[in-house]
């Protein structure tokens, strides 16, 4: 273990105030690990310490790695992230949009704050109308959350009427086909949490001719050697998997087996690759993928992405300009802080990661050669909104970065 006193004391604070059961932290910078730690539980009930080995819900930290896997395929030619998702999906050709709503002012209004992000107006989602889309859907769009699927209330009302957890990925994508976009692709931002990237999942099942389990496996765990990254746990990483709880009134709650969205993605349960939120890994594992990005897509001195493709995911995506929040946008899979000032952050200009609902939390600051990777096991902690997320920040940057100048 390398530890760190003010990562401990963070840490261990939480823990204390029972705010999270426990949790593991890497952080390096220019290939030295300057903390590799672990503290509290991964089991509060059987007594079982997180490790180096705990096994974390990665939630939206899927993402990326999905992200990753398409770009594979780009470079093989084999997937066209500027063509219209009916290329590879036909059921897409026939999508529309939401144009307004019945009863309200307007169904988009201006969020001075961010220009780009569309400031949806909440009620009762009804008598919705609908118009022609003005182009398609793009791969990019679902990469950069351009795209208006699951982004708001007009799809998410349906799709979380009609989502079953024993449904397959193919059957939920051929309903989201069928659903309504939140705005027009391209024209706004937001965050599409659960809904575009099993789309995009399901195209990389159809381009590649494998399962997502399996092309993740063969085409991203085995050259990077993640180990205990993946879909579906054998029985011995099963019971390395942490315990998933709630913070309510100074308490953690064990919600492991009854967390609403964990049932209706799990892929042990069901089998169901959701390239939104699926999969499951380590902070070792991820810390890989991070230093991969550092390394401008090489691992141990061999190639695995293109220096252009990785140049390309940590950059703006979306086709025009769109701030998901001031200073902040879209990569590919990824956000990525374009203006540290305007963002409020002291990562260097270019940080790039992303974070999970569960409390998982990532970036890459090329600038300042660091890379910072954090596995939580709370299910209300807020995702990339997290507070503790925040705070480790902080506390990096001061240790590691502010001392140095």
């Amino acid at each position: 273990m390398v530890e760190n006193q003010e990562v401990k004391k963070l840490l261990e604070q939480w823990i204390t105030e029972r705010q999270i059961a426990g949790a593991v932290v890497r952080i390096d910078k220019a290939g030295e690990s300057l903390c590799d730690a672990w503290y509290g539980y991964a089991d509060i009930g059987k007594g079982i310490l997180m490790d180096r080995k705990s096994i974390f819900r990665l939630a939206s930290m899927t993402k990326p790695v999905i992200a990753i896997a398409a770009m594979l395929l780009e470079e093989e030619g084999k997937l066209d992230i500027d063509a219209p998702i009916e290329t590879y999906l036909p059921e897409f050709a026939a999508l529309k949009a939401a144009d307004k709503v019945i009863g309200f002012e307007g169904f988009y209004q201006a969020d001075p704050d961010n220009p780009g992000m569309p400031k949806m107006n909440t009620g009762l989602i009804e008598n919705i109308r609908e118009t022609d889309l003005k182009r398609s859907v793009t791969v990019r769009d679902i990469l950069s959350h351009s795209s208006g699927m699951g982004q708001g209330p007009v799809s998410m009302q349906r799709l979380n009427s009609e989502w079953k957890p024993e449904q397959s990925l193919q059957e939920r994508v051929s309903i989201i086909s069928k659903t309504l976009l939140d705005f027009q692709p391209g024209d706004h931002t937001g965050y599409s949490a659960s809904t575009a990237y099993d789309v995009l999942g399901r195209m990389i099942e159809v381009v590649s001719g494998m399962n997502l389990d399996a092309f993740v496996k063969e085409r991203i765990c085995k050259p990077l050697k993640l180990r205990d990254t993946g879909f579906v746990m054998n029985e011995e990483q099963e019971i390395r998997i942490v315990r998933l709880y709630e913070a309510a009134d100074g308490k953690l709650i064990d919600v492991s087996d009854s967390e609403e969205f964990w049932k209706l993605i799990n892929p042990m349960a069901y089998g169901y690759y959701s390239g939104s939120a699926g999969m499951l890994g380590t902070v070792e594992d991820y810390s890989k993928i991070a230093r991969m990005f550092l390394q401008n897509g090489t691992v141990d001195g061999q190639p695995f992405l293109h220096a252009d493709t990785v140049s390309r995911m940590r950059q703006e995506a979306s086709v025009k300009h769109l701030e998901m929040q001031r200073g902040i946008v879209w990569g590919m899979g990824m956000e990525v802080i374009e203006d540290p000032g305007l963002a409020g952050k002291r990562a260097g200009k270019g940080t790039f990661g992303w974070s999970g609902a569960y409390g998982t939390h990532f970036y890459v600051d090329v600038e300042n050669k660091l890379t910072v990777v954090l596995g939580v096991n709370r299910s209300n902690i807020g995702g990339a909104d997290s507070e503790l997320s925040r705070l480790l920040e902080e506390v990096v940057y001061r240790e590691f970065i502010c001392s140095d100048a």
